[in-house]
């Protein structure tokens, strides 16, 4: 009988982060929403959600009361992204790119406003560099998240981020107008940058990855000390993390009926 129940308390559990997770709504979900999917007793689901957010599984934005998948289950998923449809498809394609380019790889995915990285390719270890799986960062600060908000509206970014934006560093875009405009170039040039935004003495160019449907579901990147950045090679760097990121939306399923750039297909379409 206890064992039933149990079975029978974490099904439940288990829906509805299923419906939160589903839904596709960076905003997350209402409670009335929840409890409409899952058709259980309202104070059941409050039960269950407070479990969750106390375990760290589920968010919930204090302003809206919308409830989503929360930061830890995130970090706790990355470990396991061995077995994760896009790192398994992706990872032969990273692996060529830091070998052709010699420098950093990154893989990572949306959790705004911070961005979730879910794998590394280094041609060596370095030292110097502060990522790793299950680390977070800003995404208005980093060539990953920007290639990521490159795909949504200009309404959806500022719904997502401050009008003033904290600096990481003496190089980080200050507020949102800028950051529009230089999203807005982004999607023309076909990939993304950061020159020293994150993190001193790094730069970066990403960009964004499209699922079956067009939308966005990760970002991968080129990353390596500024002078290298810098130099000569900065577009041929941007065009080759391009090129991988339309390589990896093709294995995932993503067609482009228009021949366009991902992010500005994207971006007209809109995710949430």
């Amino acid at each position: 009988m206890a064992t039933d129940l149990t079975k029978n308390t974490l099904a439940k559990g288990i829906k509805l982060l299923e419906v939160i997770a589903e839904s596709g709504d960076y905003h997350g979900v209402t409670f009335s929403s929840i409890v409409d999917a899952v058709q259980l007793n309202r104070s059941n689901v409050y039960r269950y959600l407070m479990i969750l957010m106390e375990l760290g599984w589920l968010e919930r934005d204090e302003e809206t009361l919308r409830y989503r998948i929360g930061l830890h289950l995130l970090q706790t998923a990355s470990t396991s992204y061995k077995q994760f449809d896009l790192r398994t498809r992706a990872l032969p394609l990273l692996q060529e790119l830091s070998h052709q380019t010699g420098l950093t790889v990154h893989l990572a995915i949306f959790h705004p406003p911070l961005i979730v990285y879910i794998d590394k390719i280094e041609p060596e270890p370095i030292s110097y560099m502060q990522s790793r799986r299950g680390l977070t960062a800003n995404c208005y600060s980093t060539a990953l998240g920007k290639a990521m908000l490159a795909t949504l509206s200009d309404q959806q970014i500022r719904s997502l981020l401050p009008a003033q934006l904290p600096a990481m560093t003496p190089n980080t875009i200050p507020n949102l107008d800028i950051l529009l405009v230089n999203l807005a170039e982004a999607r023309l040039r076909g990939f993304t940058y950061e020159m020293e935004e994150n993190e001193i003495g790094i730069g970066c160019v990403g960009a964004p990855i499209l699922g079956f449907d067009g939308y966005m579901v990760a970002a991968i990147s080129l990353t390596g000390r500024i002078e290298i950045m810098k130099s000569d090679q900065f577009c041929e760097f941007g065009c080759k993390v391009a090129e991988t990121a339309q390589q990896i939306s093709t294995l995932m399923g993503y067609r482009n009926p228009n021949g366009q750039t991902q992010a500005s297909h994207s971006g007209r379409k809109g995710n949430g």
